[in-house]
Protein backbone atom coordinates (compact mmCIF):
# COMPACT_ATOMS: atom_id res chain seq x y z
CA UNK A 1 0.00 0.00 0.00
CA UNK A 2 0.83 3.69 -0.40
CA UNK A 3 0.24 6.34 2.04
CA UNK A 4 1.08 10.17 3.04
CA UNK A 5 2.65 9.29 6.30
CA UNK A 6 3.53 6.24 8.25
CA UNK A 7 3.60 6.03 11.93
CA UNK A 8 5.11 2.93 13.58
CA UNK A 9 4.11 2.52 17.10
CA UNK A 10 0.30 3.23 18.54
CA UNK A 11 1.19 4.20 21.91
CA UNK A 12 0.55 7.89 23.32
CA UNK A 13 2.93 9.50 20.92
CA UNK A 14 2.05 7.28 18.26
CA UNK A 15 -1.32 7.55 18.31
CA UNK A 16 -1.30 11.62 18.50
CA UNK A 17 1.22 11.74 15.20
CA UNK A 18 -0.66 9.90 13.38
CA UNK A 19 -4.43 11.77 13.99
CA UNK A 20 -2.46 14.82 13.41
CA UNK A 21 -1.25 14.03 10.23
CA UNK A 22 -4.72 12.08 9.30
CA UNK A 23 -6.61 15.92 10.20
CA UNK A 24 -4.39 17.62 8.09
CA UNK A 25 -5.22 15.50 5.20
CA UNK A 26 -2.77 12.99 5.06
CA UNK A 27 -3.26 9.08 4.06
CA UNK A 28 -1.64 7.58 7.47
CA UNK A 29 -0.33 4.14 7.32
CA UNK A 30 -0.76 3.21 11.88
CA UNK A 31 1.74 0.12 12.23
CA UNK A 32 1.18 -1.86 15.66
CA UNK A 33 1.71 -4.96 16.69
CA UNK A 34 -2.03 -6.09 17.27
CA UNK A 35 -5.27 -3.89 17.91
CA UNK A 36 -4.88 -5.23 21.67
CA UNK A 37 -1.19 -2.54 22.52
CA UNK A 38 -3.04 0.33 21.21
CA UNK A 39 -3.13 3.27 23.24
CA UNK A 40 -1.74 0.74 26.62
CA UNK A 41 -0.51 2.28 29.47
CA UNK A 42 1.80 1.08 31.81
CA UNK A 43 1.00 -0.37 35.48
CA UNK A 44 0.75 3.53 37.02
CA UNK A 45 -1.81 4.48 33.91
CA UNK A 46 -2.06 8.37 35.24
CA UNK A 47 -2.51 11.18 32.55
CA UNK A 48 -0.96 14.57 33.29
CA UNK A 49 0.88 15.56 36.75
CA UNK A 50 3.83 18.14 37.41
CA UNK A 51 6.37 16.61 34.78
CA UNK A 52 3.72 15.67 31.69
CA UNK A 53 0.60 17.86 32.34
CA UNK A 54 1.77 20.71 30.07
CA UNK A 55 2.19 18.37 27.47
CA UNK A 56 -1.62 16.62 28.00
CA UNK A 57 -2.76 20.30 27.65
CA UNK A 58 -0.30 21.16 24.52
CA UNK A 59 -1.81 18.35 22.62
CA UNK A 60 -5.33 19.15 24.15
CA UNK A 61 -5.08 22.91 22.76
CA UNK A 62 -4.22 21.38 19.37
CA UNK A 63 -7.44 19.09 18.89
CA UNK A 64 -5.23 15.79 20.18
CA UNK A 65 -6.60 12.46 21.83
CA UNK A 66 -4.97 11.98 24.98
CA UNK A 67 -7.08 14.52 27.08
CA UNK A 68 -10.56 13.62 25.59
CA UNK A 69 -9.77 10.21 26.47
CA UNK A 70 -8.28 10.81 29.80
CA UNK A 71 -11.67 12.82 30.06
CA UNK A 72 -14.07 9.71 28.97
CA UNK A 73 -12.00 6.97 30.57
CA UNK A 74 -10.78 8.66 33.96
CA UNK A 75 -11.43 7.24 37.48
CA UNK A 76 -9.75 9.81 39.65
CA UNK A 77 -9.16 13.14 39.59
CA UNK A 78 -6.41 14.90 41.45
CA UNK A 79 -4.61 18.39 41.75
CA UNK A 80 -1.11 17.34 42.96
CA UNK A 81 0.63 19.72 45.19
CA UNK A 82 -2.09 21.88 46.81
CA UNK A 83 -0.16 22.34 50.23
CA UNK A 84 2.32 24.74 47.87
CA UNK A 85 1.77 27.91 45.63
CA UNK A 86 -0.94 27.78 42.73
CA UNK A 87 2.64 27.82 40.09
CA UNK A 88 3.41 24.19 41.18
CA UNK A 89 -0.93 22.89 41.27
CA UNK A 90 -0.44 19.94 38.83
CA UNK A 91 -3.84 18.09 37.62
CA UNK A 92 -3.28 14.74 37.21
CA UNK A 93 -6.16 11.71 36.42
CA UNK A 94 -5.79 8.33 36.86
CA UNK A 95 -7.34 6.08 33.96
CA UNK A 96 -9.27 2.74 33.23
CA UNK A 97 -6.41 1.28 31.01
CA UNK A 98 -8.20 -1.15 29.15
CA UNK A 99 -11.42 1.71 28.63
CA UNK A 100 -8.92 4.05 27.66
CA UNK A 101 -6.91 2.00 25.36
CA UNK A 102 -10.51 1.09 23.69
CA UNK A 103 -11.56 4.83 23.23
CA UNK A 104 -8.87 6.21 21.33
CA UNK A 105 -8.85 2.87 19.40
CA UNK A 106 -12.51 3.91 18.17
CA UNK A 107 -11.28 7.07 18.02
CA UNK A 108 -8.61 5.75 15.59
CA UNK A 109 -11.05 3.56 13.62
CA UNK A 110 -13.56 6.63 12.87
CA UNK A 111 -10.79 8.64 11.33
CA UNK A 112 -11.08 7.70 7.80
CA UNK A 113 -7.67 8.64 6.62
CA UNK A 114 -6.36 6.48 9.18
CA UNK A 115 -5.74 2.43 8.28
CA UNK A 116 -3.93 -0.04 10.18
CA UNK A 117 -0.94 -2.14 9.76
CA UNK A 118 -0.67 -4.62 12.09
CA UNK A 119 2.52 -6.77 12.24
CA UNK A 120 6.27 -6.34 12.87
CA UNK A 121 8.28 -3.57 11.37
CA UNK A 122 11.41 -5.15 9.90
CA UNK A 123 13.23 -2.42 7.48
CA UNK A 124 13.47 1.29 6.55
CA UNK A 125 13.63 2.00 2.84
CA UNK A 126 15.78 4.98 1.93
CA UNK A 127 16.87 6.54 -1.29
CA UNK A 128 19.04 9.28 -2.12
CA UNK A 129 18.55 10.28 1.49
CA UNK A 130 14.51 10.06 1.48
CA UNK A 131 12.39 7.34 3.21
CA UNK A 132 10.52 5.89 0.21
CA UNK A 133 8.80 2.71 1.87
CA UNK A 134 8.91 0.66 5.57
CA UNK A 135 9.48 -3.50 4.75
CA UNK A 136 7.89 -5.79 7.65
CA UNK A 137 9.28 -8.81 8.81
CA UNK A 138 6.21 -10.66 6.76
CA UNK A 139 7.32 -9.46 3.64
CA UNK A 140 4.81 -6.61 3.13
CA UNK A 141 6.10 -3.60 2.15
CA UNK A 142 3.80 -0.43 1.90
CA UNK A 143 5.47 3.06 0.29
CA UNK A 144 5.44 6.48 2.03
CA UNK A 145 6.62 9.71 1.67
CA UNK A 146 7.30 10.46 5.55
CA UNK A 147 7.90 8.05 8.51
CA UNK A 148 7.49 8.69 11.81
CA UNK A 149 9.23 6.47 14.74
CA UNK A 150 7.66 6.48 18.04
CA UNK A 151 8.60 3.02 19.18
CA UNK A 152 9.69 4.78 22.69
CA UNK A 153 12.23 2.72 24.62
CA UNK A 154 11.59 -0.24 23.19
CA UNK A 155 13.26 0.52 20.00
CA UNK A 156 16.07 -2.49 19.51
CA UNK A 157 14.68 -3.39 23.02
CA UNK A 158 16.23 -6.33 24.50
CA UNK A 159 15.92 -7.98 27.98
CA UNK A 160 19.30 -9.47 30.12
CA UNK A 161 18.43 -12.74 32.15
CA UNK A 162 21.71 -13.58 33.50
CA UNK A 163 23.48 -14.29 30.15
CA UNK A 164 20.66 -14.62 28.11
CA UNK A 165 19.33 -11.84 25.69
CA UNK A 166 15.94 -11.74 24.10
CA UNK A 167 14.11 -9.11 22.08
CA UNK A 168 11.18 -7.34 24.23
CA UNK A 169 10.10 -4.81 26.11
CA UNK A 170 7.67 -3.76 29.07
CA UNK A 171 5.24 -7.19 30.65
CA UNK A 172 7.26 -8.84 27.91
CA UNK A 173 6.21 -7.13 24.75
CA UNK A 174 8.40 -7.65 22.06
CA UNK A 175 9.98 -4.57 20.34
CA UNK A 176 7.98 -3.16 17.12
CA UNK A 177 10.83 -2.40 14.79
CA UNK A 178 14.53 -3.88 14.23
CA UNK A 179 16.60 -1.08 12.42
CA UNK A 180 20.45 -0.04 12.57
CA UNK A 181 20.87 3.31 13.14
CA UNK A 182 22.51 4.16 9.39
CA UNK A 183 18.85 2.99 8.43
CA UNK A 184 17.68 5.98 9.64
CA UNK A 185 17.01 8.63 7.25
CA UNK A 186 13.90 10.88 8.04
CA UNK A 187 12.59 13.71 6.76
CA UNK A 188 9.71 16.38 7.78
CA UNK A 189 7.00 15.96 5.85
CA UNK A 190 6.91 19.86 3.76
CA UNK A 191 4.27 22.19 2.59
CA UNK A 192 4.98 20.74 -0.78
CA UNK A 193 3.74 17.18 0.04
CA UNK A 194 1.28 18.18 2.20
CA UNK A 195 -0.53 20.27 -0.85
CA UNK A 196 0.04 17.04 -3.10
CA UNK A 197 -1.43 14.91 -0.76
CA UNK A 198 -4.33 17.06 -0.31
CA UNK A 199 -4.97 17.88 -3.92
CA UNK A 200 -4.60 13.86 -4.67
CA UNK A 201 -6.88 12.95 -1.74
CA UNK A 202 -9.69 15.68 -3.07
CA UNK A 203 -9.48 15.27 -6.37
CA UNK A 204 -7.84 18.83 -6.78
CA UNK A 205 -6.38 20.89 -9.70
CA UNK A 206 -3.41 23.06 -7.99
CA UNK A 207 -2.33 26.08 -9.71
CA UNK A 208 1.35 26.93 -9.36
CA UNK A 209 2.35 29.97 -9.97
CA UNK A 210 6.25 29.57 -10.94
CA UNK A 211 6.91 33.49 -12.36
CA UNK A 212 10.40 33.33 -10.12
CA UNK A 213 11.52 30.11 -10.78
CA UNK A 214 14.83 31.33 -12.59
CA UNK A 215 15.63 33.76 -9.88
CA UNK A 216 17.15 31.49 -6.92
CA UNK A 217 20.22 31.55 -5.62
CA UNK A 218 23.31 29.87 -4.55
CA UNK A 219 22.70 26.34 -4.45
CA UNK A 220 19.01 26.30 -4.41
CA UNK A 221 17.51 24.82 -6.87
CA UNK A 222 13.82 25.63 -8.25
CA UNK A 223 11.39 22.44 -8.46
CA UNK A 224 8.31 22.68 -10.66
CA UNK A 225 5.25 21.23 -8.58
CA UNK A 226 4.21 19.36 -11.82
CA UNK A 227 7.63 17.16 -11.26
CA UNK A 228 6.23 15.86 -8.23
CA UNK A 229 5.06 12.31 -8.27
CA UNK A 230 1.48 12.09 -9.40
CA UNK A 231 1.19 15.91 -9.99
CA UNK A 232 1.75 16.00 -13.62
CA UNK A 233 -1.40 15.80 -14.15
CA UNK A 234 -3.31 18.07 -11.74
CA UNK A 235 -0.87 20.96 -12.08
CA UNK A 236 -1.71 24.26 -13.99
CA UNK A 237 2.21 25.66 -14.34
CA UNK A 238 2.11 29.64 -14.89
CA UNK A 239 4.62 31.49 -16.12
CA UNK A 240 5.96 34.45 -17.75
CA UNK A 241 8.86 36.52 -18.92
CA UNK A 242 8.56 39.54 -16.44
CA UNK A 243 10.62 38.14 -13.71
CA UNK A 244 13.79 36.15 -15.65
CA UNK A 245 14.13 38.74 -18.61
CA UNK A 246 12.60 42.00 -17.16
CA UNK A 247 10.11 42.02 -19.69
CA UNK A 248 7.83 43.72 -17.39
CA UNK A 249 5.77 45.85 -19.78
CA UNK A 250 5.37 43.05 -22.34
CA UNK A 251 2.78 41.59 -21.01
CA UNK A 252 3.67 38.10 -22.14
CA UNK A 253 2.94 34.68 -20.11
CA UNK A 254 2.30 30.93 -20.40
CA UNK A 255 0.48 28.26 -18.65
CA UNK A 256 1.17 24.03 -19.08
CA UNK A 257 -1.33 22.05 -18.11
CA UNK A 258 -3.11 19.04 -19.05
CA UNK A 259 -4.04 18.98 -22.90
CA UNK A 260 -7.78 18.52 -22.50
CA UNK A 261 -7.66 21.79 -19.72
CA UNK A 262 -5.70 23.83 -22.11
CA UNK A 263 -8.41 23.31 -24.56
CA UNK A 264 -10.57 25.04 -22.48
CA UNK A 265 -8.47 27.72 -21.12
CA UNK A 266 -7.54 28.50 -24.66
CA UNK A 267 -11.30 29.17 -25.58
CA UNK A 268 -11.30 31.45 -22.26
CA UNK A 269 -8.39 33.68 -23.41
CA UNK A 270 -9.42 34.02 -26.65
CA UNK A 271 -13.00 35.20 -26.09
CA UNK A 272 -11.66 37.65 -23.18
CA UNK A 273 -8.29 39.02 -24.41
CA UNK A 274 -8.13 38.14 -27.62
CA UNK A 275 -4.19 37.16 -28.31
CA UNK A 276 -0.81 38.56 -27.56
CA UNK A 277 0.39 40.98 -30.03
CA UNK A 278 2.90 39.01 -32.61
CA UNK A 279 6.07 41.21 -32.12
CA UNK A 280 5.28 40.47 -28.37
CA UNK A 281 5.62 36.81 -29.09
CA UNK A 282 8.38 37.01 -31.51
CA UNK A 283 10.61 38.74 -28.74
CA UNK A 284 9.30 35.95 -26.04
CA UNK A 285 11.03 33.41 -28.35
CA UNK A 286 13.88 35.71 -28.64
CA UNK A 287 14.94 35.86 -24.82
CA UNK A 288 14.41 31.93 -24.89
CA UNK A 289 16.39 30.97 -27.50
CA UNK A 290 18.78 33.97 -26.92
CA UNK A 291 21.66 33.96 -24.71
CA UNK A 292 20.94 33.67 -21.27
CA UNK A 293 23.91 34.83 -19.95
CA UNK A 294 22.73 38.71 -19.07
CA UNK A 295 19.89 36.34 -16.59
CA UNK A 296 22.95 34.96 -14.84
CA UNK A 297 24.44 37.94 -14.35
CA UNK A 298 21.03 39.88 -13.06
CA UNK A 299 20.38 37.01 -10.31
CA UNK A 300 23.95 37.51 -9.53
CA UNK A 301 23.48 41.11 -8.61
CA UNK A 302 19.82 40.13 -7.14
CA UNK A 303 22.10 37.98 -4.95
CA UNK A 304 24.52 41.19 -3.81
CA UNK A 305 21.64 42.93 -3.36
CA UNK A 306 20.11 40.40 -1.43
CA UNK A 307 22.89 40.11 0.97
CA UNK A 308 23.30 43.77 1.47
CA UNK A 309 19.74 44.42 2.37
CA UNK A 310 19.45 41.28 4.47
CA UNK A 311 22.53 42.01 6.92
CA UNK A 312 21.56 45.95 6.99
CA UNK A 313 17.88 45.00 8.22
CA UNK A 314 19.69 42.74 11.12
CA UNK A 315 21.29 45.56 12.47
CA UNK A 316 18.20 47.86 12.92
CA UNK A 317 16.21 48.14 16.12
CA UNK A 318 13.70 45.56 16.78
CA UNK A 319 14.42 43.89 13.45
CA UNK A 320 15.31 40.21 12.16
CA UNK A 321 15.28 39.39 8.68
CA UNK A 322 15.98 35.62 7.40
CA UNK A 323 17.69 35.40 4.23
CA UNK A 324 15.23 34.42 0.92
CA UNK A 325 16.77 31.37 -1.35
CA UNK A 326 14.54 33.40 -4.31
CA UNK A 327 13.07 36.10 -6.21
CA UNK A 328 13.60 39.66 -4.79
CA UNK A 329 11.92 40.62 -1.88
CA UNK A 330 12.70 40.25 1.66
CA UNK A 331 9.76 39.81 4.75
CA UNK A 332 11.20 40.74 8.03
CA UNK A 333 9.91 40.11 11.45
CA UNK A 334 9.25 43.69 13.39
CA UNK A 335 7.09 41.25 16.08
CA UNK A 336 9.88 43.19 18.91
CA UNK A 337 8.59 46.68 18.18
CA UNK A 338 5.20 45.32 19.64
CA UNK A 339 3.13 47.32 17.00
CA UNK A 340 0.70 46.33 14.27
CA UNK A 341 3.02 46.02 11.30
CA UNK A 342 0.75 48.73 9.21
CA UNK A 343 1.45 51.19 11.91
CA UNK A 344 5.11 50.43 11.49
CA UNK A 345 4.84 50.63 7.48
CA UNK A 346 3.29 53.82 7.89
CA UNK A 347 5.46 55.57 10.55
CA UNK A 348 8.32 54.13 7.86
CA UNK A 349 6.78 55.96 4.83
CA UNK A 350 5.81 59.19 6.67
CA UNK A 351 9.04 59.78 9.13
CA UNK A 352 11.34 58.11 6.36
CA UNK A 353 9.69 58.29 2.91
CA UNK A 354 10.46 54.92 2.55
CA UNK A 355 7.87 52.53 1.04
CA UNK A 356 7.45 49.46 2.50
CA UNK A 357 4.25 46.86 3.06
CA UNK A 358 2.91 45.67 6.57
CA UNK A 359 2.88 41.69 6.36
CA UNK A 360 -0.50 41.75 7.23
CA UNK A 361 -1.20 42.47 3.49
CA UNK A 362 -0.72 38.63 3.42
CA UNK A 363 -3.10 37.64 5.69
CA UNK A 364 -3.19 37.00 9.01
CA UNK A 365 0.25 35.22 9.88
CA UNK A 366 2.06 37.71 8.15
CA UNK A 367 1.12 39.92 11.26
CA UNK A 368 4.25 41.30 12.34
CA UNK A 369 6.20 41.49 9.29
CA UNK A 370 7.05 43.87 6.83
CA UNK A 371 7.64 43.01 2.87
CA UNK A 372 10.49 45.17 1.35
CA UNK A 373 11.75 44.99 -2.49
CA UNK A 374 15.37 45.11 -3.16
CA UNK A 375 14.84 45.34 -6.88
CA UNK A 376 16.39 48.80 -7.16
CA UNK A 377 20.04 50.34 -7.00
CA UNK A 378 22.28 49.38 -3.95
CA UNK A 379 23.07 52.87 -3.62
CA UNK A 380 18.85 53.49 -2.72
CA UNK A 381 19.09 49.94 -0.68
CA UNK A 382 21.88 51.54 1.68
CA UNK A 383 19.69 54.88 1.63
CA UNK A 384 16.87 53.67 2.67
CA UNK A 385 18.21 51.53 5.35
CA UNK A 386 19.67 54.61 6.95
CA UNK A 387 16.61 56.39 6.92
CA UNK A 388 14.70 53.80 8.97
CA UNK A 389 16.80 53.42 11.63
CA UNK A 390 16.06 56.38 13.87
CA UNK A 391 12.42 55.42 12.70
CA UNK A 392 12.82 52.17 14.16
CA UNK A 393 14.70 53.16 17.13
CA UNK A 394 11.83 55.71 18.19
CA UNK A 395 9.36 52.51 17.78
CA UNK A 396 11.87 49.81 19.91
CA UNK A 397 11.91 52.84 23.13
CA UNK A 398 8.17 52.59 22.97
Amino acid sequence: MRFDVIVVGAGHAGVEAAYAAARLGCSVGLCTLSRETVAHMPCNPAVGGTAKGHLVREIDALGGLMGRAIDATGIQFKLLNRSRGPAVWSPRAQADKQRYALWVTEALEREPNISWIFGRAGRIEVEHQRVVALAMEDGDRHECRALVITTGTFLNGLIHIGSEQQPAGQLQAIRGIRVERSDLRLRQLSERDLLRAIAERHDLIVISDEIYDRLVYGDHRHEAFSALPGMRERTILLGGFSKAYAMTGWRLGYGVMPAPLAEHVARLMVNSNSCTASFTQLAGIAALQGDQTPVAAMVAEFKRRRDLIVDGLNTLPGVSCRSPKGAFYVFPNVKALKRPSAEVAEAILTEAGVAVLGGQAFGEYGEGYLRLSYANSAENIRKALDRMRPVLARLAKG
